[in-house]
């Protein structure tokens, strides 16, 4: 390993925080000001609607609308866009590809038009379903958002289990970045074979040091009374935007299914 790897690393590490960082930024906009459980329900019914739809036109519609929402949210489109198409929906394509081999239908160029439409569909939908989840993050503080997920029905412990590893992931890229730069000021000629060690060591002293945090944290909350029971202050109350949001979606996309199962 060269030097310039712990370079990319360190890189990549100030890159992810910088990004949660923006994360923690909400620009105010309509959208924005909606209680977190209204945005909850409404993803809710997007998610729905979009995992029943079949027709590539009406799941394009629904991705362009959640691209006129972040517009007209004021969110960073760059940033949106990468973090809609990082990974996940380009992975989804490369697994769906098969199917334009397996899906019978009439062939044309080696592949069914059939198979076509299933990966497009897809991907579509795996695209559309991203997008509307980050609309929430992106316009929802974390601590709101966490405690909204009591507010529809999730389990405080699930809640709380989400609540620490987001806090303590930052303690430990914190960790990672010091050892990473202790290396870089200590290394003056890269030996690969000695980097390569140093790498197995420094993943073994992270496992050890998240162990050992884990078990001290939770001695830490026993002794302070946890009873498994987190209360989650949620101060949201329903207005009639939000009452009125929630209408819209369901009407939008109730209105989208008929169409689905008309045409």
């Amino acid at each position: 390993m060269r030097s310039d790897t712990l370079d990319k690393t360190l890189k990549e590490i100030a890159s992810f925080l910088k990004e949660a960082i923006i994360m923690e930024y909400v620009p105010d906009s309509f959208f924005s000001r909606l209680n977190e459980p209204t945005k909850l329900i409404s993803l809710l019914i997007f998610l729905v609607s979009i995992s029943f739809i079949r027709n590539l036109y009406l799941l394009a519609i629904l991705y362009g609308f959640s691209m006129l929402i972040a517009y007209l949210s004021r969110i960073d489109l760059a940033l949106f866009l990468r973090r809609v198409w990082f990974f996940i929906p380009i992975f989804t394509l490369v697994v769906a590809i098969p199917s334009l081999f397996i899906v019978p239908g009439k062939l044309e160029f080696g592949f069914t038009i059939e198979g076509i439409i299933v990966m497009l569909r897809l991907v579509l939908r795996v695209t559309a379903s991203i997008s509307y989840v980050n609309l929430v993050l992106f316009t929802t503080r974390w601590t709101k958002l966490l405690s909204s997920l009591r507010y529809v029905g999730v389990p405080s412990i699930f809640v709380s289990i989400i609540c620490m590893s987001y806090r303590y992931i930052f303690l430990f890229l914190e960790i990672a970045e010091n050892l990473f730069l202790a290396k870089r000021m200590r290394t003056l000629k890269p030996d690969v074979r000695g980097e390569r060690v140093w790498i197995g060591r420094t993943v073994g002293i992270l496992a050890l040091k998240t162990q050992q945090l884990s078990k001290e944290v939770y001695q830490g909350m026993v002794s302070r009374g946890f009873n498994k029971n987190i209360m989650f202050i949620n101060s949201a109350k329903f207005c009639f935007s939000d009452i009125l949001t929630i209408l819209c979606s369901i009407v939008l996309n109730t209105v989208i299914l008929y169409l689905d199962r008309r045409f």
